[in-house]
């Protein structure tokens, strides 16, 4: 079942709160979980929960990851931040 939209602002660095309710029906309350965020080709935004993975799988993911074809790359802070910077419009134009 499709919940109503809910309105969230946004911070000068793009932080968005995610609301209480909503963590916890999805798990995001728990400590190292993340949102994975997906820009479609029709412009929607896609949010999805990312729950943190046990210690000791980790090395598996890492496998994973070190054989993907072609290889994922996640990008750093700094990446997202000079890509954001590249392609968003300049303010006042």
């Amino acid at each position: 079942m499709l919940t109503p939209p809910i309105y969230a602002s946004i911070t000068a660095r793009g932080t968005i709160s995610i609301p209480a309710p909503m963590r916890r029906r999805l798990h995001l309350d728990q400590p190292g979980a993340q949102v994975a965020i997906t820009l479609r080709p029709d412009n929607v935004m896609e949010l999805r929960p990312c729950l943190p993975t046990p210690s000791d799988a980790a090395p598996r993911w890492e496998e994973a990851i070190a054989a993907s074809n072609p290889p994922i790359h996640i990008p750093t802070d700094e990446e997202i931040d000079e890509w954001l910077a590249r392609t968003s419009p300049q303010s006042g134009s």
